[in-house]
């Protein structure tokens, strides 16, 4: 169903309680969305926030003081610490919520991600990961443009820039990779540095570095960051002729070097892709794709159509970063072999 009419469906529709968890930067954006779209609305948050939570919200400091049992219409967001999410997501189900908003990411283990996949099948949860372009038209309009230009199968996918967390920024792009790539990944090499500059709390880790993930079907995705900089930086799509710009606000241009060489010819030489075949500045009201940053209200509206979010698919691209931050302590490339051991099961990052 295009996004257009997902949204028209839920126009009118309305939350019955509602209870947002973590009131940071984006619990906020949460709230703002929520607040005239559900009857009764709680905050969970340790801190005293009493002066920035606004009129009719109801605050408390922890979940099992929130007055109100939950039913089918009622929602959970969960936008807390990445570490703390498996146990918040637990603690919710057992208190009879099912529909839930969950940030990234997911959770901060391979040993949390495990027993996250085993909650939401035993108390059949419908959780919706806030995960980037997920929800956007961003993937119709790249196969649109793909089989209108015979452009193939993408290859690769780079994302640079400054100031990008690999477990923010980064499993935004590892999420857009699976989708774009349809194939799975098998080896994960990183080099990354983990700062204590996290502006959410001081004991949490901003990741910078290099990371890179190979794929079965051949595909590869790197992801290079740094906290030295503070220039945004873009995502590249690679076809055979044709590259993808994603910038930092989600604008996407595709340019190709018009020098279509037979598909079975080794590639040996490059040229310039410098023939602009589409771009979304051009046409703004062709396709809806938002800045990463903004599709919260997105996932909203599916759970209030009551569509398929694909969880599974989410818990895929969360097992990729996690793959990533571990191979960087192993100092080594690892496989999805190499997920079963100890070590790397249990080993937990303060990312959030």
């Amino acid at each position: 169903m295009p996004l257009s009419e997902r949204w028209a469906l839920s126009i009118n529709a309305t939350w019955g309680k509602v209870v947002v968890i973590g009131y940071g930067s984006i619990g906020k954006r949460h709230l703002a969305s929520l607040r005239y779209k559900s009857q009764e609305i709680w905050v969970v948050d340790p801190r005293d926030i009493s002066k920035e939570v606004p009129p009719n919200v109801n605050l408390t400091d922890d979940l099992e003081s929130v007055r109100f049992t939950p039913d089918n219409n009622s929602l959970a967001v969960v936008a807390n610490w990445g570490p703390d999410h498996f146990i918040t997501v637990e603690k919710l189900a057992k208190a009879g919520f099912r529909n839930i908003v969950l940030e990234k990411p997911m959770v901060t283990s391979l040993h949390s991600l495990k027993h996250m996949l085993e909650l939401e099948d035993r108390y059949e949860l419908r959780i919706a990961v806030n995960q980037g372009w997920h929800f956007s038209d961003l993937y119709d309009a790249l196969s649109e443009i793909e089989n209108r230009n015979n452009m193939g199968a993408a290859v690769a996918i780079w994302s640079v820039g400054g100031a990008r967390c690999l477990s923010t920024t980064g499993s935004h792009i590892i999420h857009m990779a699976n989708r774009i790539f349809k194939s799975e990944s098998v080896e994960f090499t990183s080099s990354l540095k983990m700062e204590k500059i996290n502006p959410r709390a001081q004991h949490l880790d901003y990741v910078e570095g290099v990371a890179s993930i190979h794929y079965l079907a051949g595909q590869r995705l790197s992801l290079s960051y740094t906290n030295s900089s503070a220039i945004e930086g873009s995502t590249f799509i690679y076809w055979r002729n044709f590259c993808a710009e994603i910038d930092a606000r989600g604008s996407l241009k595709i340019m190709t070097n018009s020098n279509l060489q037979n598909v079975d010819d080794p590639i040996t030489r490059y040229s310039p892709g410098k023939e602009l075949i589409f771009d979304t500045n051009l046409e703004p009201n062709l396709y809806k794709i938002d800045n990463m940053e903004s599709l919260h209200e997105h996932a909203f509206r599916l759970l209030n159509v009551g569509s398929d979010f694909e969880f599974k698919s989410h818990a895929d691209s969360a097992f990729d970063l996690l793959m990533l931050l571990n191979s960087s302590v192993e100092k080594r490339t690892l496989t999805r072999q190499d997920a079963n051991s100890k070590n790397i099961l249990e080993r937990n990052f303060m990312v959030s």
